[in-house]
């Protein structure tokens, strides 16, 4: 529900995303924020976990779409790259970031907006944006979809209403609002969209 929520802006009772069944994705008559992007000249991607609807299969609002079915394999993921699914030799990790280095390169020259999801590879994705000149006029947003609890409560895993499950980082990167600039205003992921 929070990916969901994060595209489109919305609450899970308006897009349709009410679990982690994997049984939907946000309702189609909403408009996602890549697909406004798209409306005003963006070259769009998705690369990595879409964790909504099962299948692997591209979504609306991508011009790239590089991702897998559900959870996915940690090494040797089979992929689906725009229609076309193959195995990639190697860690998922290594193989998204591989792929979001390749976008942005062949993108630096038009505006773009790639949604990398999966775990950790920040300094990679950052290094491909200033080796393709555009680092200090792109917006880089790094969070999750969930808090997870690391012994609090004794617990372990994401599932529990607590605050460390309900809380997720949020790192907004964007040179021209400045260096140094904090907000202590609450936000969420409805924010994104």
């Amino acid at each position: 529900p929070s990916r969901a929520s994060m595209l489109t802006g919305t609450h899970a009772h308006v897009h349709g995303v009410v679990d982690n069944s994997g049984e939907h994705d946000p309702a189609p008559e909403l408009p996602t924020y890549p697909e406004l992007l798209q409306q005003h000249g963006y070259v769009t991607a998705h690369i990595g976990k879409w964790h909504m609807a099962a299948g692997d299969e591209p979504r609306r609002g991508y011009t790239h779409w590089f991702a897998f079915d559900g959870q996915g394999e940690y090494f040797d993921p089979t992929i689906n790259r725009n229609g076309e699914t193959a195995v990639r030799p190697g860690y998922v990790t290594d193989v998204l970031t591989d792929e979001t280095e390749a976008f942005i390169a062949a993108h630096a020259d038009q505006p773009f907006a790639v949604n990398l999801w999966h775990n950790e590879s920040l300094g990679r994705v950052l290094a491909a944006l200033e080796s393709a000149g555009v680092l200090d006029r792109t917006m880089v947003v790094f969070s999750a979809d969930n808090g997870f609890f690391m012994g609090e409560f004794r617990l372990r895993d994401k599932r529990l209403a607590y605050d460390p499950s309900m809380r997720i980082p949020l790192i907004v990167r964007y040179p021209p609002a400045g260096r140094g600039v904090t907000e202590d205003a609450l936000v969420s992921a409805l924010d994104l969209g």
